[in-house]
């Protein structure tokens, strides 16, 4: 098998594993944030080692950084944390299919930052694609009436994520010119594990789970989205374009809508439904290249 056709494969796997994140959180016996906590706790020495390993060397956190490098690194992880606790508490407070489409929406976002703070250009196709996606989630605010509240608190919990994802991403964008892929991600789950635990304690979460099979989901919660899902996704990430990279992760929020049927009981609406519509196709007709990159893909993948 071609390298760009297993990168396909390792990205559609990738996809597949974070669409199953709204069902952990469902089914924690641990809050919201708590279970951040954990999924990153369990995580970490699974994804140090490996790095290690990949690279053949220790991973040095010692190496001298500036005074605002350091604040950087800090403020990326703020970012996380309250990016994937927004995320976490959507799912509990909406729907599933709610809470996936709308934190969805997070391309639109980063480009948006990418022309406010990179100066990177916005075409007319974006701003096409932005009202198309902005219209979507304007369609999904007011349908709020799920069978959790009148006018969910869980949407805006989401949209917040879609934003602080962007932030993050961007923040990532600008570690890369001087840290090593390898330094970043550990550095930015290193800080968030300690973030996050008290913003857990003070919203007064459950912090332990109870049983044993809330252990053993946590558990496999981190090796599966944290460790599986990462791997997999930065495999592909080397190998296919990136248009095409976010095109093909815009099948999570189908994939999560369809889990949060089958394995929850979730009813999607025909409201849902249009609006979801609505939302991807506004983000991939605003993503730049995607189609040159899909079919650049074909080419490379026939000739090798």
């Amino acid at each position: 098998m071609s390298a760009a056709r297993l990168a396909l494969l390792a990205l559609l796997l990738s996809a597949f594993l974070t669409a199953f994140t709204p069902i952990f959180v469902r089914v924690s016996e641990v809050g919201p944030n708590a279970t951040v906590f954990w999924r990153l706790a369990f995580a970490f020495p699974v994804l140090w080692t490996i790095m290690r390993v990949s690279e053949r060397r220790p991973v040095d956190l010692a190496a001298p950084l500036s005074v605002r490098g350091v604040l950087f690194i800090l403020l990326t992880a703020v970012i996380y944390v309250i990016n994937v606790s927004f995320w976490h508490m959507s799912i509990v407070y909406t729907s599933v299919a709610n809470a996936v489409l709308l934190v969805n929406a997070h391309p639109v976002f980063v480009v948006l930052g990418g022309w406010l703070f990179y100066r990177e250009r916005v075409t007319v196709r974006f701003v096409a694609g932005l009202v198309l996606s902005m219209t979507g989630i304007v369609m999904l605010l007011r349908a709020g009436a799920t069978e959790i509240a009148p006018v969910s608190i869980g949407d805006v919990f989401a949209l917040l994520s879609a934003i602080f994802f962007a932030g993050w991403v961007l923040c990532i964008k600008h570690l890369r010119r001087t840290l090593s892929p390898a330094k970043v991600l550990v550095w930015n789950n290193g800080l968030s594990l300690f973030l996050v635990l008290p913003i857990a304690s003070l919203l007064g979460e459950s912090l332990i789970p109870v049983t044993l099979p809330g252990w053993l989901l946590l558990v496999a919660f981190a090796m599966l989205v944290n460790v599986c899902g990462h791997i997999a996704f930065t495999y592909a990430t080397g190998h296919i374009p990136v248009s095409l990279n976010s095109l093909m992760l815009l099948i999570v929020p189908v994939l999560s809508a369809a889990l949060g049927w089958a394995l929850l009981g979730e009813a999607v609406t025909g409201i849902q439904l249009g609006a979801g519509a609505c939302v991807l196709a506004g983000i991939a007709f605003g993503q730049q290249g995607w189609l040159a990159g899909w079919r650049r893909w074909r080419r490379e993948a026939l000739t090798r």
